[in-house]
């Protein structure tokens, strides 16, 4: 009897920690095919086609605001079904006046959503990139577009589209 004492005092003693929190794999994503994309896209609202680009990989169109943007995806594996480590927002925009390159680095000194160049057809182009290697979850992707249509709003007023 002393020994079952003995034991279940030491027992007691040892330290506890909590179970690990259940996971939903499907929850966070280190690499993404085209498909998963579209089905993330739409469960936040967006109209996504789901089409390839010229080397084959995954290109989703799709709208925010009237304003057409594209997902490019990138480290890609070449398997029947891409599975890609990163992805490039884009949206092209052709705005009412010239924008000179002072004007689009002064955006990308001042502005964190987004990141601009000018074409030499005197479009400008917003793009952002999203590492998805080591890990996004559906939460943090939802962010990422939130700051995405942050930065779009704003880049379309500054550059006055």
């Amino acid at each position: 009897m002393k020994k079952i004492l003995l034991a279940l005092c030491l027992t007691a003693l040892l330290p506890v920690s909590p179970a690990p929190a259940a996971t939903d794999k499907r929850d966070v994503y280190t690499a993404v095919t085209g498909r998963e994309m579209r089905e993330l896209m739409q469960r936040f609202g967006y109209p996504v086609r789901l089409g390839k680009d010229s080397g084959g990989d995954p290109l989703i169109e799709t709208t925010l605001d009237g304003t057409q943007f594209k997902i490019y995806f990138y480290g890609c594996d070449r398997n029947a079904v891409r599975t890609c480590k990163s992805i490039q927002i884009v949206a092209a925009l052709r705005p009412r006046n010239p924008q000179d390159a002072a004007r689009i680095n002064a955006w990308n000194r001042e502005q964190r959503h987004g990141k601009a160049f000018r074409r030499k057809n005197g479009d400008v182009v917003l793009h952002m990139n999203i590492n998805i290697q080591h890990g996004l979850t559906i939460g943090n992707l939802r962010v990422w577009l939130d700051w995405w249509r942050l930065g779009l709003r704003g880049f379309k007023r500054y550059v006055g589209n």
